[in-house]
Order: C-alpha cells, then structure tokens, then sequence
C-alpha cells in the first residue's frame, strides 16, 4: 500500500485502518486521503463536474481509474471521523473496485456498447449497481457484516427519499435539463442502495422486503415491484468482485442491466431517448400516480 496525503494530516489509526482492510481482502492498491476530496477527484480523473453530495449522505471513499492506475481516495473530512473497524471495512469495499477496474470490469471500457446520450445515463447506472453487489455480497468472506443491521429499513429510508426526489423533480418550473438530473440521479443512489441490499441478502442478510408495511409496501410496489426479483436474477450470475467474469459476461451484464435500468425509468414515470428532434426526456406517469406518490412524500416528510 502506498499512501500519500493531499491537504490533511492522517492519523496512525486511521492509516492502520485503511491498512487491514486492504489486506484483508488481499489488494495492494495506491492510496490518497485528501483534505480537499472533491478536487482530488477532479484531478486525478480529468472531470470537473464531479461532486461530493450522492443524495444518501457524503461520500467517504472513491476508487478512481487515475493515468498510474486504480487509485482510492479517502475523503478526510469523512474518514477522519470514522470509528477504525468502519474504515476498514470501507477500506475492503473499495480494494473491490481496484480489482473490477484492473480486469477492465467497469463501465468506462464499454461506451461503444450504446450510441447515445440517453442509453450511456442508464448504462452506467447499471454498471455501478453491479460493480456495488459484486463487492458486497464478497465482503462477509473477509469477516465483515452486511453494510447494514437492517437493509429492509434503510431500504424504506431509500425508497422514501425516492418517491420525494421523483415528485420534487416535477413540482415548481423545472427545465427538462433539472428535471432530468433529478430524476437520473435519484435513480442512481437508489439503484446502489438496492445492490447493497442485495449483497446483504445474498450473504446472509437479513432484507425481507416481505416485511414492509404502510406506505413503504405502497412505495416498494409502486417504485420497485417485481424489478427486485429481475434485479437479483441479473446481480446473482455474476462472481463477486475478487474472481474474474466470464468471457463476454460483463459487456452482456451491461446490456441486460441498460433495460432494467430503463424499464425502472420508465417505472418512476419517465421516458429518455433519442429522437429524430434530439434527446427527449419527458415525464410519463399519469397525474392521479404522481398525485398519489404526493401524499405519501407529505407524510413521510411533514412540514
């Protein structure tokens, strides 16, 4: 592990930390922990659009494919305030994607599979959601615990700030540019948040979406549905992140996982493609669904 800094200072446990969990799961990777995460990203990836905020909190840690190789950032201001065995097990995830980006197991290699700006949105959702099971579901194999005590819980959490993202894209004036960005980026932590859920099934976990009531049974058969089961249908024929995928499997992966991701677009009431005018995103979904999906925002976020 070769760890250098970026603005800050690491403290020793905190760099023990980073250290086991590498190990842990047998990755020797190229480590920077920056004061200033956002602009570190930036730099090294060549993106100045990239942003810290990823709708279910701030992130902590990215793996980025940098011109010397697979390098993970660890954003100070989060990893120094994070209890040693959490960073850690942060450490681990992201050795994961090291290892998906060193086989070429990512979406940045396969842009030629689309032909428009609309499919490469959803492609990459459906690749980060993939690459997100596949290290997941490996990590109980290294000692860890699923991502969460109760997946089913912050699944309900998720699917709250879902259904209110998807009304709020709408509410007011938006552009079609604002409604948009909205809509895809809510699509895309709520996408990851159900990878992570399903690693935690598949290791053992306790999520039974069965066990869902109330207005988040409405909002799991409304938002997700039987998705899940195609989902996991997908997620569960690949290998996990540390052994190699067959020949031909990841590039079909993608393909299958772009119309699951545009058949869940078109779930939260939304239609994206490219037409003979141009990109057209619009929303589909009657008023009566979005007037229902209203009522269930105001009671899960009351003024």
């Amino acid at each position: 592990m070769t760890v250098t800094t970026s603005g800050c200072s690491i403290g020793a446990d905190a760099l023990a930390a980073i250290k086991a969990g590498l190990e842990a799961a047998n990755v020797d990777a190229d480590v920077v922990v920056a004061g200033n995460f956002v602009a570190t990203i930036r730099q090294l990836t060549g993106s100045c659009t990239y942003h810290v905020d990823r709708g279910a909190g701030v992130v902590g840690a990215k793996t980025v494919n940098a011109p010397g190789g697979p390098t993970i950032v660890f954003n100070y201001d989060i990893a120094s305030q994070t209890p040693a065995p959490e960073l850690e097990r942060l450490a681990a995830h992201e050795a994961g994607h090291v290892l998906l980006y060193g086989r070429a197991e990512h979406v940045s290699d396969y842009q030629h599979l689309v032909t428009n700006e609309a499919d490469w949105h959803l492609l990459c959702v459906a690749s980060f959601a993939a690459e997100e099971f596949r290290i997941e579901s490996a990590l109980p194999a290294f000692g860890y615990q699923p991502w969460t005590a109760d997946p089913a819980q912050h699944t309900v959490d998720a699917l709250a700030e879902l259904n209110y993202q998807v009304i709020s894209s709408v509410l007011g004036e938006p552009t079609v540019e604002q409604m948009r960005d909205k809509v895809l980026a809510a699509q895309d932590v709520f996408s990851k948040v159900l990878a992570y859920s399903a690693g935690a099934h598949v290791s053992g976990g306790p999520m039974n979406v069965q066990s869902l009531a109330g207005d988040a049974a409405a909002e799991w058969n409304d938002l997700v549905g039987e998705s899940w089961e195609n989902r996991l249908k997908l997620w569960r024929s690949l290998p996990d992140a540390w052994h190699a995928t067959a020949e031909g499997q990841w590039p079909g992966t993608l393909v299958a996982g772009l119309a699951l991701e545009r058949q869940f677009l078109e779930r939260l009431g939304f239609h994206y493609e490219l037409t003979d005018e141009g990109l057209l995103f619009a929303r589909t979904g009657s008023d009566e669904l979005f007037n229902q999906r209203l009522e269930r925002a105001q009671r899960d976020f009351p003024e």
